[in-house]
């Protein structure tokens, strides 16, 4: 779907495939927290990839923090309604995180 000339929104089908062209090259989510934050703090990239890296590592910060306290008893008791929306909430956050982690990828971020 395009929004404009300049911006386009990714299909699922889109994502799949740059997620999977990012696994090809040996990318593994969730596996370079420790790198990811070194690399925020590297002279090595732009200042527009350092931002991207720095977002992730607060999304990554936050996206803990919400699988932590969805194991809570305080979790268990909340409204039906209200878990269901913390658990989509937790899923777009990890789809969001993805995103990042391939976009670090492109330009030079950690691969195995």
């Amino acid at each position: 779907m395009t929004v404009s000339s300049n911006v386009h929104i990714l299909t699922s089908l889109e994502l799949a495939d740059i997620r999977q062209e990012a696994f090809e090259k040996g990318i593994k989510r969730g596996k370079h927290d420790q790198l990811y934050e070194n690399m925020a703090n590297s002279d090595a990239f732009q200042p527009h990839e350092e931002r991207v890296i720095a977002e992730r590592n607060e999304l990554a910060e936050r996206l803990r923090k919400l699988k932590e306290f969805s194991l809570t008893p305080t979790f268990e008791e909340l409204p039906d309604a209200d878990a269901i929306l913390l658990n989509h909430q937790r899923k777009v956050m990890t789809l969001y995180l993805e995103t990042l982690n391939c976009r670090i990828a492109r330009f030079g971020g950690p691969v195995e």
